[in-house]
């Protein structure tokens, strides 16, 4: 009798520390990409930023895809597992054309849930490609500049931009609409 009570409460034990590492840290990593824009640049520098402070990050993998073609431009594994991942990558390896494209970024955090298959978040972006730039052209006239004088000058530029502005030298001075 005392044999089989002792067997059932070893078993029920073991079956709750399965449960519990099995169950625990459900919560999936938290996954960003900066600059989050609409527009993409062959040569604009991207950041992914992944935080999962409970079991810590495992893999973070970026997959861009236009049409049938699917290039991966960042796939990193950590050992250890730290809680917190920046990633920066470029697109101007992958061979792009102008127009849509969809960018896809995967991250897995080091957690048993799922039997060791950790949880992944995925994050799945549609850009547009633009590698031409933008033509500025100036409007005013006069572009007489005194020592000590002020200076003003009119300009358009083509299509919208983040920003505009003059640079001479070392200073840029931001335009204004």
């Amino acid at each position: 009798m005392k044999k089989g009570f002792f067997s059932i409460l070893f078993i029920c034990l073991l079956l709750a520390a399965a449960g519990y590492f099995f169950l625990t840290d459900g919560e999936p990593p938290h996954v960003g990409v900066r600059p989050d824009t609409p527009s993409a640049s062959p040569k604009r520098e991207y950041v992914v930023e992944a935080t999962d402070p409970g079991s810590g990050i495992q893999a973070v993998s970026v997959i861009v895809s236009q049409g049938d073609k699917k290039i991966t431009v960042l796939d990193k594994a950590y050992s250890p597992a730290p809680p917190q991942a920046v990633e920066k990558f470029m697109l101007e390896s992958a061979g792009l054309r102008d127009g849509a494209f969809d960018i896809d970024i995967a991250v897995t955090d080091n957690s048993i849930h799922g039997f060791g298959a950790g949880n992944t978040t995925h994050l799945r972006k549609t850009l547009t490609l633009d590698s031409t730039p933008p033509v500025a052209g100036i409007l005013s006239q006069a572009h007489n500049v005194r020592q000590g004088g002020v200076g003003a000058i009119a300009y358009t530029v083509s299509e919208d931009t983040e920003s505009t502005g003059v640079q001479v030298g070392d200073i840029f001075s931001p335009g204004y609409r």
